[in-house]
């Protein structure tokens, strides 16, 4: 075989092969994630139309409040009702923990740092004037629902935790909590509840925390 011929056989095997090589593979659809994606969505439009009728409700209370007024008392008109932002629910914004002391007697100090965001029906940040209240407890291995600490913001509180920065916005809460000696490793449950002062709405957030990592003393 020459060096011409054997170039050109070469050539063709390239040129055949290069089809199968080039040639995407195409997936069928996985009905399961169809169906995930189909159902993620309808979950969001109803946690929008939630939100939405939330804020409605609020809104309508704010208007009859103005009608319950008495005549001649001056109050905002309707289009200044319907676009002020209402409290319809609370989003956390993540959690830490770490130690605040060394043991004392039975228990050991610590803080629990909590972020909190309260939302409209828009699902925008926005302030909140009212209180709040903030629990950890720890579920022991036998399912007892220990309190490890408390703490409630008055509204002046509340509104001095407010932060706004790069990072977003939203209300940094502390919370002292006091960890037995000897409990059980595991994660803290966090409960956050704020209370619109204009309103009286009253909305919830849950979620975990991890324990501030064990130390050698």
């Amino acid at each position: 075989m020459t060096a011409v011929g054997g170039w050109r056989r070469w050539s063709v095997l390239l040129l055949l092969a290069a089809p199968a090589a080039c040639t995407a593979t195409v997936v069928p659809p996985d009905g399961l994630s169809d169906a995930r994606s189909r159902a993620m969505e309808l979950e969001r439009r109803v946690a929008a139309l939630e939100a939405r009728n939330a804020e409605l409700a609020a809104q309508l209370a704010a208007a009859r409040d103005v009608e319950a007024a008495p005549p001649g008392a001056a109050g905002p008109d309707a289009e200044v009702l319907e676009a002020t932002p209402r409290l319809v629910s609370l989003s956390g914004g993540g959690a830490s923990s770490e130690w605040s002391g060394d043991a004392a007697g039975d228990a050991r100090p610590a803080v629990v740092h909590v972020a909190v965001e309260p939302r409209d029906g828009m699902s925008r940040v926005i302030q909140v004037s009212g209180a709040c209240e903030v629990n950890v407890a720890f579920v022991d291995p036998a399912g007892e629902v220990r309190s490890l600490g408390r703490r409630a913001y008055r509204p002046k509180e509340l509104r001095a935790a407010w932060r706004s920065g790069f990072m977003g916005m939203h209300y940094a809460l502390e919370v002292p909590v006091q960890v037995p000696a000897g409990m059980a490793r595991g994660p803290w449950s966090v409960s956050v509840s704020v209370t619109d002062g204009w309103t009286g709405r009253v909305v919830r957030w849950a979620g975990t925390v991890a324990p501030p990592a064990a130390s050698p003393h």
